[in-house]
């Protein structure tokens, strides 16, 4: 637990990969109470306040400092983004310095020259630029309600995370369906699709998503009878439905994370049980740590692991080489 007096800053991340956002005003406003600056990641937000049907953004919350990959969701080049400071709780003598440790001495001006031309884009055409891609989002969300499948309703209409809604398919074996029908899909996860729509999102990127909708459904309904035909419960045919932390669900106790581990030895999934995890294993989506280094592998946790795999997930750290650090308390090391 760390002390308010000890507080630096609040370092906060809004919206997430599904344009779900968090309620910043309150936060904003009782760490400035605490004279506390606030810094938030808004990577997936670069839109946000420029459109009525937006979010406002972080810098509207009152936020101090804002990082916007304005790459993502607007149109300057991949690798570009933007940071923004307001207000004096921040010392830009310090971050200068620090952005001058980090960043190359030779940039990218193709990329600089995008982040401006994005810029101006938005300033030329203002809130007229996103009309296109918002028309697209309705249009598909109101047809997945006659399809089955399922656009999460999230607070940036922009991203379409689309889920089927009898379970057939999952988030990594829809992804797989729809990028065979010419659908580029941003991500998936154990449930969802996910596709960000932008200023080039034109009509025909519609016509082309739901005719990909369509011919799915119809697979899948293809697969229903002749299932029914063979007698055989379609259940027993459905690809399972795989959600992060289903079965993983105990809660392990604290763990002292530690930056390096030393001792460690490489082991099978099978071997692992009861051994101590050496390294972070993070399955993406939605990119949470399942297990940190010095906290206990359970065999609920590796059963986790199995069923992520088997979905599609990647994973940042050692899938099929779970290693220990120090021998467990039932002494396997």
């Amino acid at each position: 637990m760390i002390h308010t007096g000890e507080a630096k800053a609040l370092i906060l991340c809004s919206p997430n990969y599904y344009g779900m956002t968090a309620n910043l005003v309150p936060l904003v406003e009782a760490a400035h109470a605490r004279q506390i600056p606030v810094l938030v990641d808004e990577a997936h937000g670069a839109h946000f306040g420029l459109h009525p049907a937006f979010p406002r953004n972080a810098l509207q919350a009152g936020a101090d400092v804002v990082v916007q990959s304005t790459h993502k969701m607007l149109s300057s080049l991949t690798m570009s983004a933007m940071l923004h400071m307001q207000g004096d709780l921040v010392y830009r003598p310090a971050i200068r310095q620090a952005l001058g440790m980090v960043q190359s001495s030779s940039p990218s001006y193709p990329l600089m020259a995008s982040l401006d031309l994005a810029r101006r884009e938005i300033h030329v055409r203002g809130s007229t630029l996103f009309e296109p891609a918002l028309a697209v989002s309705r249009t598909v969300r109101e047809a997945c309600a006659g399809l089955p499948f399922e656009a999460l309703n999230a607070d940036d209409p922009l991203k379409l995370s689309i889920k089927e809604t009898r379970e057939r398919l999952n988030g990594f074996e829809l992804q797989a369906k729809l990028e065979e029908q010419g659908c580029v899909v941003e991500m998936a996860d154990a449930k969802y699709a996910v596709l960000a729509l932008g200023p080039g999102t034109r009509e025909v990127d519609a016509d082309v998503l739901l005719r990909a909708l369509n011919e799915i459904a119809g697979e899948l309904e293809m697969e229903r009878l002749e299932s029914s035909r063979d007698q055989q419960s379609p259940a027993n045919n459905a690809s399972p439905s795989i959600t992060y932390g289903q079965t993983y669900g105990q809660i392990s106790e604290p763990v002292t994370i530690r930056r390096r581990t030393t001792h460690t030895s490489t082991v099978s999934l099978e071997a692992a049980a009861g051994r101590i995890c050496g390294e972070w294993i993070i399955p993406y989506p939605p990119g949470i740590p399942l297990l940190y280094p010095g906290e206990p592998i359970s065999k609920d946790a590796l059963e986790e692991l199995k069923r992520l795999a088997a979905a599609g997930a990647r994973f940042q750290g050692g899938v099929g080489r779970i290693v220990g650090d120090h021998p467990s308390p039932d002494g396997r090391g």
